[in-house]
């Protein structure tokens, strides 16, 4: 092995692999990245100068214990709350409560009304038999399942969602999902779902209320948002109805049958759904994801650099009432780092780069962020002299007094900016580091080899 090659070692192997055998997994730029996080390797591994080739992990969503290779070689821990990894990235999400009880044990704490019959007899999302309720209307009533969880008096938007079983062929019945905030002045949203092709009908809504539906390997995830009002309304009252009419768009009808599979309900006070926390008796809160490789700022040294990587946001940018956080790399503080972040009051992902206490460069984007679509981000600095790039684009610069840092804080963070705060929602891939500039041509062909690995 020539001299100064750089290396990668598997933890599983043992092996040590010349970083120049990785073949076409990472495009030759004169020198490999100082790191590389995949967000997305089932080795969950950071290596310094080499890179792991991901594989994608065979559920959606998996525990993660993360961990890195320092500048000696020596597997490090990194900080890490419960972010989970999944084939298209890690998903991050701000803090959350699921307020439903019995989340999935829907024989518990929810009651049958109108005679409803249930069984849990199918697989759920989570690939485990008997886990998910079938829910069967036989007719006669409108026969439904309800929880009520008493809420505070005040403007908050609460968001539900519930898992329904997709179907192969077009169903006989549609079901509905019914949410009302009651006590005060009424607030309500009612939606129907078409289980076969994931398509929704609003059946009736009073008050600030909308409707997502996102497809989940053999499921739908129906997400419905209600805000309440100021007027007294202390209870929201959640209905399932597994057959409420014959067609998507027609009237409800008590003679109606059919069945429905459901799983795993959440209720969370935001307006933008997280992924699921289970339940029992109790409501549970989950602090918002992140995370942060302790005492790796010696990996990537002083002087120029460029960070590069992969965000997919669960949001658009009329949904989001705060500040969302991109992606906070590198920083312990205001006085020498950088980060990325979305600005709602911009409406743009800006790039601020910071030494000495004050702000040398701020860098926005013209690329408007959509929920559910990839974009490669990237930014490269040197003295004077700072560039954006958005999916392998230039779109912001600043070349007249960059003053970069001599070294950097010694965290990286992931998710949230340096305070903790703002996190970013939705997720995360292929973080990469250079301890130099890459040129335009170069941002190009790394996109480019990142869209790639991501399909």
């Amino acid at each position: 092995m020539p001299a100064g090659t750089p290396v990668m070692t598997s933890p599983e192997a043992g092996a040590r692999v010349p970083a120049t055998d990785l073949g076409g997994f990472f495009p030759p730029l004169g020198n490999c990245p100082r790191i590389v996080a995949p967000l997305r390797d089932s080795s969950r591994t950071i290596f310094e100068q080499g890179i792991v080739a991901a594989v994608d992990p065979t559920v959606e969503e998996v525990d993660a214990n993360w961990t890195y290779f320092d500048s000696q070689g020596i597997l490090q821990d990194a900080i890490l709350n419960e972010a989970r990894i999944g084939a298209d990235g890690m998903r991050f999400d701000a803090t959350r409560t699921n307020k439903f009880l019995q989340a999935r044990q829907f024989d518990t704490t929810w009651t049958l009304q109108s005679g409803l019959a249930i069984a849990q007899d199918a697989i759920g999302v989570d690939g485990v038999a008997n886990k998910a309720w079938t829910l069967t209307d036989d007719g006669g009533a409108t026969e439904h399942l309800r929880q009520e969880v008493t809420v505070a008096n005040d403007s908050t938007k609460w968001t539900a969602y519930i898992h329904v079983r997709k179907l192969g062929s077009a169903p006989s019945s549609f079901p509905r999902v019914v949410l009302n905030l009651v006590n005060g002045t009424l607030q309500s949203a009612q939606y129907r779902i078409d289980p076969q092709t994931g398509a929704t009908h609003e059946y009736s809504v009073t008050g600030a209320a909308s409707v997502n539906v996102k497809s989940v390997g053999n499921w739908w995830r129906l997400e419905i948002t209600l805000a309440n009002n100021n007027t007294g309304n202390t209870l929201m009252r959640c209905n399932i109805i597994p057959a409420d009419s014959a067609t998507l768009t027609g009237a409800a009808s008590a003679a109606v049958t059919g069945a429905l599979v459901i799983d795993a309900a959440q209720l969370e006070n935001a307006d933008l759904a997280s992924s699921f926390i289970d339940t029992t008796t109790s409501a549970v809160i989950a602090l918002a994801d992140a995370l942060q490789y302790a005492s790796a700022g010696n990996l990537i040294g002083g002087g120029d650099f460029t960070i590069i990587f992969a965000a997919t946001p669960d949001f658009n940018e009329a949904d989001i009432g705060v500040s969302a956080n991109m992606f906070t790399p590198i920083a312990t503080g205001p006085t020498r780092g950088i980060q990325f972040e979305y600005r709602s009051s911009s409406s743009q992902v800006e790039c601020g780069i910071w030494n000495a206490g004050s702000k040398q460069a701020e860098l926005v984007a013209t690329t408007n962020l959509v929920r559910g679509i990839k974009n490669v981000w990237a930014v490269t600095c040197k003295i004077n002299e700072a560039r954006l790039y958005a999916d392998g684009v230039e779109e912001d610069n600043d070349t007249t007094s960059v003053a970069l840092p001599s070294s950097w804080p010694s965290d990286i963070f992931i998710g949230q900016d340096w305070n903790g705060n703002v996190p970013w929602i939705g997720k995360l891939a292929h973080l990469i580091i250079y301890n130099r500039a890459l040129d335009a041509a170069e941002i190009a062909t790394v996109t480019a080899e990142i869209d790639s690995w991501m399909g």
